[in-house]
């Protein structure tokens, strides 16, 4: 089976499709025939590099950097896999040692052909310096990267098996190695140390792409250079192979006929191997007979005790299936979803070997295993069970005809585990606390104990963690310190796990705690609820989506926990309320508002040039919407009967149709959405059908998912009502309307779900609006005003040209009175779409934008830049330059044609948080416009066409982008304080 990802709606428009490349088709064979627009479009994801990503706004408001280490992952995994499984076909007797050592002298050639071959270089979109570092011939490692994101692709979105065939063509071309697997250090070691050899290395290339070769000297004079390698000890390697085949060609030949082995003898295949065979809808049973064969019992057991008859090879195999397989699974379950997945989950780590301990007993795997009698007696090892897994699943592999099918015969059992693995953290409990300990400001220390002989010593660890007044103790156990350190560590973690929505938790005492703690630390950690709400902390990510139903249902197990609401202060709980109206608000995104509201202010700046474009009726109709679409999203909160509205509306000096009612019951349901329904009912229009209208039937029905209103017959919408049907329906989630047949349904969802609690009051208590909205409303109501006396002093009659001048006149000055209006919004689109977060690199933003703003300001403005050291923010460039803008324009105003601005940023590494701050010399803010913005209200206007919107409106976006902007208070002039989160880091690579 294909792992079908989501469609890409949207792309850049100045990023085109990525078309399949002449060499990546001809590669592609069969598989060509499965390439159509969906897969292009992911294909165009592939090819991009985190480089590029880092300098393209447009694109990092689609994919991130989870996104690309995803289908890098599922590349990486795929092309390991094929590696082994090639050298297990060419080379069957060897062991895991020489199997290993093959594959490390293939990865780097197979990649570097592959690139070629594929000519990824070619198709890949980089950043500048990356294109800067191919060009100087050390990028080899970047198009790498790039080149496993389209293996990863390909993976997972095309059905064949070219992948095997095209790794198979590369390694005939590179040849076999018949010296595989020695160890050449050792063995320069063994024949030659008396002559003392020394190495000596040198360096090429970037840090992050270094490369180095060793040379081999010795006593006697002779040297050898091997060749380059990624790492020291492997260019040392190299040296020591290039050294023993130059001057001891004998020692290898000799050492190749030693190794030499009798071939192996059949092993007893029982009942348990062939209901396996069966399970995976294989054949061969003796695989799985293998599979299943320790290497103690292989000693006991056969001749000789050639531990190439126990599952050491096959399990080494099948961890490379295993990965593949859980790869494929994650990337599949998160990037059908999003291309902006957690980055918690999206970790690319092997599948721990506790994890498969019970995947081993429900696959009935303990009763069929083969273990010597000293090994019995001591047991099976969490490494022995994980290794049968391993086993297994690699003798069900190598008998199907390629991953996509392999998958498809997997035991339910086998893909109940994959998906449940896919949807947990894969980074270690021990690190988890960790970081949550820094996330909580927490403290924690550790001690263990050991227990029982030294063959079966059980190590007990204690960890006590402290919080505030609070500390609460786990216990874990293992077979070693850093077992027992895990185990207590994912005592915590499990049950601190009901911070993000978990209801399964062990001890209720413990998950109180991180919880209460979770909320003391809110006030404090503004930065970080961003990152939060996405991981679903305190049920955010609930609201994010709108999904009230599980958000009830994980309240509910709050309560039950026994969290008590007394014990906050309400300082405490208006922090909380602040905290889900971020991630309220974040789910309210209105694209559809914010694009006509562009087109709006455009429609009046254009009838500046021309009185009459102002008649336009489909920009009137879009005005229209505008303000009815507003009017909804500022509807007050609280509840409404849905049949008390209907039966208003249906009343017959209200209609010019008669209105016939159908009404189930009393249909309580929220004012916002009983308000858009009213305002959708005004919309609706019976078809004419002779001199009269009809009459007119409504049926209101009302069930546990919400109510339908049906009318009929069906409505004649006219364009502007579809405008205002659209926006109205955006404003208000949950209010649909459909037409089937000859009727209207409108349907409106049932979102208020009973509850009560502290998480509960606070959530509800939030509103997706605030002062802001208010005052924005005002003006858009003033818009449409003037919009409609410029309309009509147009449109009204004139029989002299005196008339027609007046009017001319009178239209004009309504349309410079909405062209002032204009000014006040422009740029507020922006605050009704999601925000696009992005990221930048802080030092060479401002280096570009002081030099760009010393060309735009007076002559008599001086400016001081900062010290700029490279810090990557989570900040996009167009974000904060829009910020900068709007502080610079105001102080540039108040200070005249002479004074001084100020740039400064403190890097807080501990806080990851860096403080740019912003001062002029001008009279700075009055003390109560200051209070106001602290407050989050809107500034009274000192400006004479002000609105007062303009810095509410940048603080507002700077918070939905999980920064902070807010004034300081100074003795002379004015200050402004920005306080941006440090980007997330994932290697050197992203430095570019």
């Amino acid at each position: 089976m294909t792992h079908q990802l989501r469609t890409l709606a949207i792309l850049p428009a100045d990023v085109p499709e990525t078309a399949v490349w002449p060499e990546l088709g001809s590669k592609l064979g069969a598989d060509e025939d499965g390439v159509g627009p969906h897969q292009r479009q992911w294909l165009t994801i592939a090819t991009l590099h985190r480089s590029g990503l880092y300098e393209k706004a447009d694109l990092s408001a689609i994919v991130s950097k989870e996104c690309l280490s995803l289908l890098e992952g599922v590349g990486r995994a795929v092309l390991d896999l094929e590696l082994r499984m090639l050298i297990s076909r060419r080379n069957p007797l060897m062991n895991v040692a020489q199997r290993d050592a093959e594959k490390a002298r293939l990865i780097g050639p197979v990649r570097r052909d592959l690139v070629e071959i594929l000519r990824v270089t070619d198709n890949s979109r980089l950043g500048a310096g990356e294109w800067q570092a191919i060009s100087a011939g050390s990028g080899a490692r970047t198009v790498e990267t790039v080149m496993l994101q389209v293996l990863g692709w390909w993976s997972l979105m095309l059905p064949g098996g070219t992948i095997s065939r095209l790794v198979d063509q590369i390694h005939a071309d590179l040849g076999p190695d018949t010296t595989v697997g020695y160890d050449w250090r050792t063995m320069l070691s063994e024949h030659f140390g008396k002559l003392a050899p020394e190495f000596f290395f040198s360096e090429q290339g970037p840090d992050h792409t270094k490369l180095f070769q060793a040379t081999v000297r010795t006593s006697d004079g002779r040297s050898s250079t091997g060749s380059v390698a990624r790492s020291k000890k492997e260019a040392a390697r190299l040296a020591s192979q290039a050294y023993l085949t130059a001057h001891a060609p004998r020692l290898l030949a000799s050492r190749t006929s030693s190794d030499r082995k009798p071939p192996l003898s059949e092993l007893p295949v029982h009942m348990e191997h062939r209901r396996l065979a069966g399970l995976f809808d294989t054949t061969d049973a003796r695989l799985f007979a293998k599979a299943l064969t320790h290497k103690s019992w292989v000693y006991e057991n056969t001749p000789h005790g050639d531990r190439r008859a126990s599952n050491e090879v096959l399990a080494n195999l099948g961890s490379a299936v295993l990965g593949v397989l859980a790869a494929r699974a994650r990337s599949a379950r998160l990037l059908s979803s999003t291309t902006r997945p957690d980055p918690d989950l999206s970790t690319g780590l092997t599948v721990p070997d506790e994890d498969l301990v019970p995947l081993a007993h429900d696959l009935g795997l303990p009763a069929a295993c083969r273990l010597g009698a000293g090994q019995r007696r001591l047991g099976m090892t969490t490494e022995m069970l994980a290794n049968f897994v391993q086993g297994v699943l690699a003798a069900a592999y190598v008998q199907a005809p390629g991953i996509t099918e392999f998958e498809r015969r997997l035991p339910a059992v086998v893909a109940e585990f994959l998906a449940a693995h896919s949807r947990r953290s894969t980074r270690d409990a021990a690190t988890r606390l960790q970081e949550l300990a820094v996330e909580l400001d927490l403290e924690w220390r550790s001690t263990d104990r050991s227990t029982g002989p030294g063959h079966a010593v059980v190590y007990h660890n204690t960890t006590w963690i402290n919080g505030g007044s609070a500390t609460i103790v786990v216990e874990g156990y293992g077979a070693g310190r850093t077992a027992a350190k895990k185990a207590a560590a994912a005592q915590a973690i499990g049950s601190a796990n009901l911070r993000v929505g978990a209801t399964d938790f062990e001890q209720r005492d413990v998950a109180l705690f991180f919880l209460v703690r979770q909320i003391e630390v809110l006030a404090a950690k503004p930065r970080l609820w961003p990152r939060w709400q996405q991981a679903n902390v305190l049920g955010a990510g609930y609201l994010a989506n709108l999904d009230w139903a599980a958000f009830a249902n994980w309240t509910d197990a709050v309560r039950a926990a026994g969290l008590l609401d007394s014990q906050f202060p309400a300082e405490t709980r208006h922090v909380l309320a602040d905290y889900y109206q971020r991630a309220v608000r974040s789910a309210y995104a209105r694209p559809s508002f914010a694009a006509v509201l562009t087109r709006v202010l455009r429609w009046v700046e254009a009838a500046r040039e021309q009185n009459r474009a102002i008649l336009e009726p489909e920009q009137w109709e879009e005005m229209v919407a505008l303000t009815a679409a507003h009017s909804i999203w500022l509807a007050p909160g609280g509840t409404a009967d849905l049949a008390k509205m209907l039966e208003r509306w249906a009343q017959p000096d209200r209609r010019r149709a008669s209105v016939t009612l159908d009404l189930d019951s009393p249909a309580e349901i929220g004012a916002q959405a009983c308000a858009a329904v009213q305002r959708l009912l005004q919309e609706f229009r019976p078809p004419s059908r002779g001199p009269n209208e009809l009459g007119l039937h409504a049926k209101l029905s009302s069930g546990p998912r919400g109510h339908e209103i049906r009318l009929s017959p069906g409505a004649v919408w006219s364009s502007g009502s579809a405008s205002v049907v659209a926006l109205v329906c955006e404003a208000t989630k949950g209010v649909v309307v459909d037409t089937h047949g000859d009727e209207t349904v409108l349907r409106i969802t049932n979102q208020s779900v009973a509850g009560s609690g502290l998480l509960w009051d606070a959530a509800t208590s939030t509103r997706a609006t605030d002062q802001y909205d208010v005052e924005f409303g005002r003006l858009l109501h003033d818009l449409k005003n003037q919009i409609m006396g410029a309309r009509m002093a147009l449109s009204r009659p004139t029989e002299t040209r005196t008339e027609q001048l007046e009017a001319e006149l009178d239209a004009s000055q309504h349309i410079d009175s909405a062209a002032a209006i204009t000014t006040q919004l422009v740029g507020a689109e922006g605050l009704y779409t999601r925000i696009q977060i992005g990221m930048c690199n802080l030092g060479s933003f401002m280096r570009h934008y002081i030099s760009d703003l010393m060309k735009r300001l007076p002559p008599g403005i001086r400016v001081i830049p900062p010290n700029t050291v490279p810090v990557r923010v989570a900040l996009g460039a167009e974000v904060l330059r829009g910020a900068l803008d709007n502080l610079v324009k105001n102080a540039v105003e108040a200070m005249g044609d002479a004074g001084q601005i100020e740039f400064e940023y403190t890097l807080l590494e501990d806080d990851r948080v860096a403080l740019l701050e912003v001062r002029d010399t001008g009279p700075g803010l009055p003390s109560h416009v200051i209070s106001a913005l602290r407050r989050g209200g809107v500034a009274p206007t000192t400006k004479r066409h002000g609105s007062g919107l303009g810095l509410p409106g940048v603080i507002r976006m700077m918070r939905r982008a999980g920064c902070d902007l807010h004034p300081l208070q100074v003795a002379v002039g004015g200050a402004w304080l920005i306080t941006l989160p440090l980007a997330e880091e994932s290697g050197a690579a992203d430095d570019n």
